[in-house]
């Protein structure tokens, strides 16, 4: 059977059905956009809720000193968006909480998003200060504009870097100018009188000790005020001054512990009979305190009355000398009387808790005693296992180990900070008091080395790497090129230009090196560490008369290398030549 033929009508019922499908089409496309748009903007606004939620909730754990959940909240708030301008900021404030250095590099990621907030900037700076990190609150403040720097609180940190840099003129300077930008700021009229007590003119210090006293009568500043005025009388050895400031801060409305400490200690200076009042006083209050009870006995140790400590403490209820800080104080009080007995009683018993470490040196220090080394060896082992590697635990076993004149101990538990991942610099530091006291340069170059490590940009590292590798004969190409590094970025510092010098002498280029010494000026050729160098190459350049002065400069050093004795001695053997 044949198909029908096409009506006429046929084609434009076909041109008209797709047309309606092309319409169906852009109206199905439109309506998918729209739908995803939708979604889009949805899930855009379900993580910025997220994102709000989740920070929100790290600042109230701030708020409530949940340290650990607070930076967990901020560090998932960070993985929703990594600038993140308030979890960062949260962050920096858990690590400041806390004490800890990572506060400063928080600080910085966050002057990173908003470089031009002078808070931002301000936190940072005072970030670097607070740990002695003085070139990165120098590179804080050195990004606040002119105006910024026109206003007191900079210059109260700016107040703060001269201090550290002990900078007198521009510390004063800075001081200076937050009371002007702030005249009604008490506590910045009184840090300022405070610096003129120090001023070489009378006058000068009678208008600052007016001012103080003024000051003192402040609600504000009354407290800090008497504080210095206390210190202001006994430096000039007016104790009666001294005294009755002191009982009018022991007077003043909701007196802190700290307040009467500062009177108790002034009592037992003066060797006055109120003492034992005040003190039998402030053990009664102490009781009401968690904290109060170990300050006043550790006070009372300090002050070579450990027999007064034991006394109270044994009139305390068993479940109060059992507390921790109750239980070192009375430990170090038996120790200092060398009551071996009852230090055996105090420390027999566990449940220090934190202090275990404590209780297991003192037993190292019992057995020591009793001349068991090994049972002394396997205590002290176990206190450093205790301390779980914990900077301040290790830090107050060095401590304990100085003052037992366990130098090699001391020493170890140091040196566990320092090779740590943070506080490493503090326990550099003492160990290069250690080993300087000793002599033992071999041990401070190790020292010097791990402070590069943990300081690339670390110049007076860099340069005490180099001088001691000059005078250890060691590393030569590398001291070279540190010496030369340091001197370049600061050509200025006497320190930098003697280690340079010397190395330029000992590579044969001795006047070189002279001619470098020669450009500092004359006092800092004067101080016995730079007069060793200029000493040795005057004597190398046949400079007899000069380089017997300076020779002899160097030699009131309060410290002297094995080294640096030889060198001195080889020098002096070539003046003498005829």
């Amino acid at each position: 059977m044949a198909a029908p033929a096409p009506t006429p009508d046929a084609p434009r019922r076909r041109h008209s059905s797709r047309k309606k499908s092309s319409w169906r089409v852009i109206i199905l496309a439109g309506v998918l956009v729209a739908v995803g748009l939708i979604g889009a903007g949805g899930w855009i606004a379900t993580k910025s809720y997220r994102q709000n939620r989740t920070v929100n909730r790290a600042q109230e754990f701030l708020d409530a000193k949940d340290y650990i959940q607070a930076a967990m909240s901020a560090t998932w708030a960070l993985q929703l968006d990594p600038k993140d301008t308030e979890a960062t900021r949260i962050l920096a404030e858990v690590n400041a909480a806390q004490g800890q250095k990572q506060e400063i590099a928080w600080r910085g990621r966050l002057v990173e998003f908003l470089p031009t907030d002078l808070d931002a900037r301000l936190k940072w700076a005072t970030a670097a200060l607070n740990h002695r990190e003085i070139q990165v609150a120098e590179q804080a403040l050195a990004g606040l504009t002119a105006e910024q720097k026109n206003t007191a609180a900079y210059h109260e940190i700016a107040a703060r870097l001269a201090a550290m840099l002990r900078q007198d003129k521009a510390l004063e300077t800075s001081v200076a100018e937050s009371v002007r930008l702030d005249p009604d700021n008490e506590l910045y009229q009184l840090e300022l009188a405070a610096l003129r007590l120090g001023s070489d003119k009378p006058a000068t210090r009678d208008l600052a000790r007016d001012e103080i006293e003024r000051l003192a009568s402040s609600a504000k500043t009354s407290r800090p005020a008497l504080n210095v005025l206390i210190r202001d009388a006994l430096l000039r050895g007016d104790t009666a001054r001294a005294l009755a400031f002191a009982e009018k801060l022991n007077a003043l409305p909701g007196v802190t512990f700290e307040d009467r400490m500062t009177y108790l200690r002034l009592l037992r200076q003066l060797n006055r009979r109120e003492f034992w009042w005040c003190l039998a006083q402030m053990q009664t209050e102490a009781l009401a305190s968690e904290n109060e009870i170990p300050a006043l006995m550790t006070y009372l140790n300090k002050s070579g009355l450990p027999g007064a400590t034991i006394v109270w403490g044994r009139g305390l209820p068993e479940e109060r000398r059992a507390r921790s800080l109750v239980g070192v104080a009375l430990a170090e009080a038996f120790l200092m009387l060398k009551d071996w007995e009852g230090l055996r009683t105090q420390v027999k018993f566990g449940g220090w808790k934190d202090l275990e470490f404590q209780r297991l040196a003192l037993l190292a220090r019992l057995a020591r005693e009793e001349g068991d080394l090994p049972g002394a060896s396997a205590q002290w082992k176990a206190a450093l296992v205790a301390s779980s590697g914990r900077p301040e635990d290790l830090a107050t076993l060095a401590r304990l180990a100085t003052a037992w004149k366990w130098d090699d101990e001391a020493n170890a538990a140091l040196w566990q900070i320092a090779r740590g991942p943070s506080n490493q610099m503090a326990a550099l530091r003492s160990l290069s008091r250690s080993y300087q006291v000793s002599g033992d340069t071999r041990e401070l170059l190790n020292v010097a080395n791990r402070m590069i490590e943990v300081e690339p940009d670390n110049h007076y590292g860099k340069n005490n790497a180099a001088y001691l590798s000059l005078l250890l004969d060691v590393e030569k190409e590398r001291a070279h090129a540190l010496a030369r590094e340091v001197y370049v970025a600061d050509s200025k510092n006497p320190a930098f230009v003697s280690t340079y010098a010397l190395a330029l002498h000992l590579l044969g280029k001795s006047p070189e090196g002279l001619k470098l010494m020669q450009a500092l000026p004359p006092k800092a050729l004067e101080v016995p560490a730079h007069a060793f160098s200029y000493g040795v190459l005057l004597a190398a350049a046949d400079q007899r008369d000069e380089a017997t002065r300076f020779l002899n400069l160097a030699e009131k050093s309060s410290i002297l290398f094995p080294q640096e004795k030889a060198l001195l001695a080889k020098a002096r053997e070539w003046v003498a030549k005829p």
